[in-house]
């Protein structure tokens, strides 16, 4: 999903926009300000981290934790009901978090940064930025155009990431994909993709085995029957085995963009975006049909409720219900533009976007849920 470009604006200290401070957590050396390098300065505290701008909400166990703008990350160990901030290492906006377990995660987002926690996410470190991402890029793609001198697809690449060193860590990641707590791919703007095998300790440029001459931005992705598919902008499909090479689908049903894509139970995809558009296809993207919604505003995210429900959150901040061939409202309503969204163990709904969290009871939320499962 695309980051929100807004101010981060509820919620913050003022005395807190130079520096960092939390409970618990030593207070780095590094000052952090809106002048300094967000790569090595600290995310900002705020007051009320329950009203901060988030793009992203995933589970660790039990546990809740979300991150946005400014590098912030907040928890709650209540089905979020109460959160706290927790130190992040850089002034960045965080755009996924994912975990592989109860303790171990990762958070990706713009300059190219990745963070790893290992206690649940209650502390974080970076693993890698943008300028070390380039750098990267090019020592493969330089390896990979020495052994194919005649190749132009790799000489291609060699001046691809050439920009990329001289533009500097201004791109972001969007995505994490983890098979375990050793292996796990990320991936973001123009096609970076990279691999780690040991967890993070290193990583290597995995951007050859995607082929998309557009250089297009994924912001979803599944795996199912073996086969990984992306879903991006300007109607971006592409699909390949886990180990690559990934490649266009044959056909795209839709030229605006995908912000996200979800495995229905029955083993269909759901591919949803710009303007409301919503299609499904129950033969792993080979056909699509397109749900009939309501609502033309943007779709941001989707996830699965607990007995299998598709629920879809939207820019004017509703959450629906995709029901077959059709979208159907809820009335439930974030008050915000949702960004990410997820059941808790509790079965209380959250919503976070551009003012925060919003959760809802099960008794709430639930009332309006139709049909079986999907």
């Amino acid at each position: 999903m695309p980051g929100v470009i807004l101010p981060l604006l509820a919620g913050i200290a003022p005395a807190a926009l130079m520096t960092w401070s939390a409970p618990c957590v030593a207070a780095p050396t590094n000052a952090a300000s809106f002048d300094s390098d967000p790569l090595v300065a600290p995310s900002i505290a705020v007051l009320h981290p329950d009203q901060v701008v988030l793009e992203t909400v995933t589970l660790a166990g039990p546990r809740l934790v979300a991150g946005g703008e400014h590098g912030v990350i907040i928890v709650s160990d209540d089905y979020g009901a109460q959160w706290r901030q927790v130190f992040s290492p850089v002034d960045v906006t965080i755009d996924q978090i994912r975990f592989a377990d109860a303790r171990t995660g990762w958070a990706v987002g713009d300059f190219g940064v990745v963070l790893k926690t290992q206690d649940g996410g209650l502390t974080w470190t970076k693993q890698l930025d943008g300028v070390q991402a380039a750098n990267l890029m090019l020592i493969n793609a330089e390896a990979i155009a020495a052994a194919n001198p005649t190749d132009p697809v790799a000489a291609k690449r060699v001046r691809h990431a050439k920009l990329f060193v001289s533009d500097g860590p201004d791109k972001p990641f969007f995505l994490v994909q983890i098979f375990d707590a050793l292996h796990l791919r990320i991936y973001g703007a123009y096609g970076m993709a990279f691999e780690t095998l040991d967890g993070g300790a290193h990583w290597a440029d995995w951007s050859s085995h995607i082929t998309d001459p557009g250089h297009l931005h994924p912001y979803g992705l599944v795996e199912t029957a073996g086969t990984m598919i992306f879903a991006g902008e300007q109607g971006m499909l592409l699909s390949g085995p886990a180990a690559g090479p990934i490649q266009p689908m044959t056909t795209s049903p839709y030229d605006g963009s995908f912000f996200g894509i979800l495995q229905t139970p029955s083993a269909g995809l759901v591919a949803y975006g710009l303007m409301g558009s919503v299609y499904e296809s129950r033969d792993q993207g080979a056909t699509w049909t397109q749900a009939v919604n309501p609502s033309s505003s943007t779709i941001n995210c989707a996830t699965l409720s607990f007995d299998g429900k598709i629920l879809i959150g939207d820019w004017d901040g509703n959450v629906s219900q995709v029901e077959g061939a059709k979208v159907v409202p809820t009335g439930t309503n974030a008050g915000f533009p949702i960004s990410d969204m997820l059941e808790a163990p509790d079965q209380s709904l959250i919503l976070v976007g551009i003012s925060g969290v919003k959760r809802f009871p099960p008794a709430v939320w639930r009332a309006a849920l139709t049909g079986p499962k999907s």
